[in-house]
């Protein structure tokens, strides 16, 4: 599974866009709504923080809307750091964040 993040999308209206691939096909992920109604990378604020909250929650197979319970949720207490090290620091129109890198990710800040 992989995660194309692509930031001039002519298939949607938002400006960036979040494509799931698996073996299944690919689908598109859609901003929750806690930080932001669209998607964005590159520095840190609530648009890539929505984008790394959407990937977390598909990543870990979580149902999240803007009235859940954040707390009980592994992609919540993550997205925050995966913003930083992940979502920020990237420039380019499209990228791919891969599922191992997702899950090194994951096994870094757990072991911390």
């Amino acid at each position: 599974m992989r995660y194309k993040i692509n930031r001039y999308s002519y298939a949607v209206a938002r400006p960036v866009s979040c494509i799931v691939i698996d073996h299944t096909g690919e689908k598109e992920i859609h901003p929750i709504g806690w930080h932001s109604n669209e998607f964005e990378y590159g520095y840190g604020g609530s648009g890539p923080a929505e984008l790394a909250l959407a990937i977390l929650v598909d990543y870990f197979d979580e149902r999240m809307g803007p009235s859940d319970i954040r707390w009980a949720s592994q992609a919540w207490a993550l997205h925050f750091d995966f913003k930083r090290q992940i979502i920020a620091v990237h420039q380019e129109e499209e990228f791919e964040i891969d599922e191992m890198e997702v899950a090194l990710f994951c096994f870094a800040e757990v072991s911390a």
